[in-house]
């Protein structure tokens, strides 16, 4: 009966794919428990650069706090200064990095190190935020849109 069903589903190109997958198996587990290896060395190498990066990040803050205490997000962040290449040649014990879900793996590079680290603006804020570093939030909102609000006081309309 289950013979039935997969030449329904499979087709005679099916039986091919199973004839194969079963006759080359074990080389085929062996090739994917090794690439899994090869994954797993790639995504701690790259969570141990991402640390002591992270740890690069805080230390500068806190230097600055300390020589500024009224600083703002924006102007920390122009303050902070991450000497790249020298963590992450320092750091790397693998050529080769990728990150958690990833079924790539990139060369380990300063410049594709840092596109990965720093995502977006908020990727330091958020940094600092996860080591008790944190900000008036007022500071960093956007301004309000004076133009918007004079046209709902023509109109009378509040939303």
């Amino acid at each position: 009966m289950s013979r039935f069903w997969l030449d329904m589903f499979l087709g005679e190109i099916g039986d091919y794919v199973l004839y194969f997958l079963q006759s080359f198996y074990f080389y085929i587990v062996g090739i994917l428990i090794l690439y899994g290896i090869f994954l797993a060395l790639s995504t701690y190498n790259f969570k141990r650069i991402e640390r002591r990066i992270n740890i690069e990040i805080v230390n500068q803050a806190k230097k600055v706090f300390a020589r500024k205490p009224g600083i703002s997000y924006v102007s920390l962040v122009e303050e902070i200064d991450i000497p790249w290449i020298k963590l992450v040649y320092q750091r790397s014990f693998f050529p080769y990095v990728s990150q958690d879900a990833d079924l790539w793996v990139k060369r380990t590079v300063a410049s594709t190190i840092r596109k990965m680290i720093i995502v977006n603006n908020n990727k330091i804020k958020s940094i600092l935020a996860k080591n008790g570093i944190l900000f008036d939030e007022k500071e960093d909102e956007a301004r309000e849109n004076i133009y918007l609000d004079y046209v709902q006081r023509l109109t009378d309309r509040r939303d």
